[in-house]
């Protein structure tokens, strides 16, 4: 009865667009969703998922990061690496 309990794959036309299905355990104690994206026509890829163990309810987000985050976490990685890696060869010199 709610215009969001259905919803058809084929209005996802494009490669790239992106369809969230919801899900519940069978005595409705466990609520998640799962994100997926449509590769082709027949192909489609899961993006990720998330659940709230808890049985609260649960906030539909994005699971896919936006290029400037993703390019952002990578460089903190990456910086974060080269510290370890300058303070590792600090302490070996040391000894």
């Amino acid at each position: 009865t709610s215009p969001f309990s259905d919803f058809n794959l084929n209005d996802f036309t494009q490669p790239g667009d992106m369809a969230y299905v919801g899900y519940a355990t069978s005595d409705f104690s466990i609520f998640g969703y799962m994100q997926i994206e449509r590769v082709t026509e027949v192909d489609w890829k899961l993006m990720g998922y998330a659940y709230d163990p808890s049985g609260g309810g649960i906030l539909v987000q994005n699971l896919v990061p936006a290029p400037a985050t993703l390019a952002t976490l990578t460089l903190a990685t990456f910086a974060t690496r080269r510290r370890c890696l300058r303070g590792a060869t600090s302490s070996h010199h040391a000894s």
